[in-house]
């Protein structure tokens, strides 16, 4: 796997896209040590991608819903995001 994390931009149907091509509702999928993603998913913030398993730990992290939120979300990937 050559990406270790990606946001899907909220749907949006003027764009043409199909859901799954343009949607995702600002999803963070991230791909992190077993370990992270055991202690985000016990925090709440992120739940299991639906394709991981025991090669591959890959999260859906929650969209965040306020400034205090995406400060934390900024620092969910190996190495930390900056906007």
């Amino acid at each position: 796997m050559r990406e270790f994390t990606h946001i899907h931009a909220a749907y949006d149907k003027s764009l043409g896209l199909t859901e799954a091509q343009g949607g995702g509702a600002g999803s963070l999928h991230a791909w992190l040590s077993p370990w992270d993603c055991v202690a985000l998913i016990e925090r709440g913030w992120a739940e299991w991608h639906p394709v991981a398993d025991a090669h591959l730990p890959l999260l859906m992290v929650y969209a965040p819903r306020s400034p205090a939120e995406l400060r934390v979300v900024l620092q969910v990937s190996p190495a930390p995001l900056r906007v």
